[in-house]
């Protein structure tokens, strides 16, 4: 019934596409608290040692929720994974650092800043390794995001030499696949020797590394011609 003196008026309503993207924006929200609440657990307990129920107390939903949005436990493991490698591609190509780096070891940090390394991460990269040596899908997406990381790793890295009028000696994704090793390495050292800096090691150790595996970058005959250029 109208107020008195007024006119009947229906209430707002909000648009499908309003509803959809309310929808799609929780729908995002739970997912993300999903996944953090399996990069904590299964980083913890180890994949075999998570199960969904302690992913879903974690992140304090109903199981309804978590097969809602996904099929069972390989699948929001390999989304995390996804995920994870994403933030960290998202940091390397935002990583500006590198251009303004005047030497090799300034080059070193600002590659190394770019991967944000912490025990939380490395734990999780660990058990979806082992997870991958057994699990022929797991095996497949790992391969493809090593591959994906080494040739970040390998742009950042042409654009600081360049910028120091370096060149490698050797291919540029073996020495991509050097530095991510001795990353790796030096995480696992500082953790297992109870060390706050994670990137001591690789920061102490790659610039030598590097340096040994570079040599200025040769003139072409065109360059050699015109020294000016």
């Amino acid at each position: 019934m109208a107020a008195f003196g007024g006119t009947d008026t229906a209430p707002a309503r909000e648009s499908s596409s309003q509803t959809n993207r309310a929808v799609s924006t929780r729908r995002q929200a739970t997912r993300e608290r999903l996944l953090d609440a399996t990069r904590d657990v299964v980083g913890t307990k180890g994949y075999h040692g998570a199960s969904v129920e302690e992913i879903c107390e974690a992140a304090g939903f109903t199981r309804g929720a978590f097969y809602s949005n996904y099929a069972d436990k390989d699948e929001i493991v390999l989304a995390l994974v996804e995920r994870e490698q994403e933030r960290v591609f998202r940091a390397m190509h935002e990583e500006s650092g590198i251009h303004g780096a005047d030497s090799l070891e300034a080059t070193i940090d600002a590659l190394l800043a770019a991967q944000e390394p912490d025990r939380g991460l490395f734990l999780l990269q660990a058990e979806i390794m082992l997870l991958a040596l057994r699990t022929p899908d797991f095996t497949r997406v790992a391969a493809t995001a090593e591959r994906m990381f080494r040739s970040r790793i390998a742009d950042i890295l042409a654009i600081g030499l360049h910028h120091l009028r370096l060149e490698p000696i050797i291919d540029l994704d073996a020495m991509a696949e050097c530095i991510s090793a001795i990353t790796s390495r030096s995480i696992q050292h500082a953790m297992l020797a109870g060390e706050d800096d994670l990137l001591a090691l690789a920061r102490l150790t790659l610039p030598h590394i590097v340096r040994s595996l570079t040599r200025a970058t040769q003139a072409t005959p065109t360059d050699a011609s015109n020294p000016s250029a």
